[in-house]
């Protein structure tokens, strides 16, 4: 699609349905939400906002689609899709029960995602939705206590369900969309799964179990990799990059403002104004908080690098567009803010370091396990973003 249309169509948008004024930052005490510091934050680092800096975001869950023109995006108990290339960015919501996980594309204008059991049931089911038409069919889940992702599969007819089982936790299934059948999606994976993506292109599977992601070859189950501290993994297409979402260092709830933000006798002064401040709270109230961030491990070489400009989740590599991505907002430099959908440009980033080159808000990732085997019938490819 037009990367310049789709740009305008993001900085535009401001179909949030429910605007609010009052940040969510948990630092709200201190720092309120300021529109024009998103912005300039989110122009520094070469990102856009899907929706309006300092509205109401509750987001659960997004996902776009194939082609980049419709955003999928969930709040508190509604599923929502926004047309991005429409005039007035037009939203409708998902004619569906309420959504207990996030939504995956089969296709362009069709999707499916996990929703509440029927009236006085208690079986999860998958609605698969046509939203253009718009019409909805649902297939039982049966077993299925939670589920946690759905994955398409090359097999056009059946999805990969992640969740829990009534006697196992972390179970990936194969899930017919003709008849609801199940079953195990490899007889090689073991339960216990935290997270799982799958990369088409490559044919291969990341798959988190606590603080590390194991990269696997689907059809034969072969280790590719390893990676820690790591929850979820996320291949790019090319098979050179693998994105690896974990925690980041302790940081300040009630204090974020970056270094070079005041001076250093007024930063000594907030300093001590928060110390204050926590010496009265509670012994049960948090004091700091560990922000999700992203980092980038480069296959060929077992290098990795963290992105340091900004902090968020969910991360996504978008499809219409080679080597942009998508994520759920945190914070910028380690402050937070309110959530949103960020789409960026990661290829001046992953090139310049890949080249030993310096970009700001990247830095070489410290410490570690990063493990890389490569396959002897498909070794990795040079880097090319």
């Amino acid at each position: 699609m037009n990367i310049v249309l789709l740009i305008t169509s993001l900085f535009a948008c401001s179909s949030d349905p429910n605007r609010a004024t009052l940040s969510e930052d948990v630092g709200a005490t201190f720092a309120s939400c300021i529109e024009s510091e998103i912005r300039y934050l989110v122009t520094k680092h070469n990102l856009m906002t899907s929706f309006a800096p300092c509205g109401n975001n509750l987001f659960e869950a997004f996902s776009w689609s194939p082609n980049g023109k419709s955003l999928y995006f969930q709040l508190s108990m509604t599923g929502y899709i926004m047309d991005a290339e429409s005039p007035n960015k037009a939203v409708k919501s998902v004619p569906t029960a309420s959504p207990i996980g996030p939504a995956t594309w089969l296709a362009n204008e069709r999707l499916v995602l996990p929703v509440s059991p029927e009236q006085g049931k208690t079986t999860p089911r998958l609605a698969i939705v046509e939203w253009t038409t718009p019409s909805v069919h649902h297939l039982n889940l049966t077993g299925f206590q939670r589920v946690e992702t759905i994955l398409t599969s090359p097999n056009a007819e059946e999805v990969w369900v992640l969740g829990d089982l009534e006697d196992q936790q972390g179970v990936l299934l194969a899930v017919s969309l003709l008849d609801g059948s199940q079953r195990p999606a490899f007889s090689w994976l073991k339960p216990g799964i935290d997270t799982v993506t799958y990369d088409r292109t490559q044919d291969w599977l990341a798959v988190g179990r606590g603080q590390e992601v194991t990269l696997f070859a689907r059809t034969s189950g072969e280790t590719l990799g390893r990676f820690a501290p790591a929850t979820r993994g996320i291949v790019h297409h090319g098979g050179v990059w693998l994105a690896l979402e974990h925690e980041g260092e302790p940081i300040s709830v009630f204090h974020q403002r970056a270094w070079d933000e005041v001076s250093e006798r007024a930063r000594e002064r907030e300093v001590a104004r928060t110390k204050r401040f926590e010496e009265q709270l509670p012994d049960h109230f948090d004091r700091e908080v560990k922000p999700p961030v992203i980092s980038f491990a480069h296959l060929p070489t077992g290098r990795r690098w963290q992105l340091d400009s900004v902090q968020g989740w969910d991360f996504q590599w978008y499809e219409p567009t080679d080597h942009y991505a998508s994520f759920m907002l945190w914070g910028f430099e380690h402050k937070q803010f309110k959530r949103n959908v960020l789409l960026g440009n990661m290829t001046d980033r992953l090139k310049s370091v890949s080249e030993g080159k310096e970009f700001l808000g990247v830095r070489a990732f410290e410490g570690g396990v990063t493990s890389v085997v490569s396959r002897p019938d498909q070794p990795p490819q040079q880097d090319t973003p």
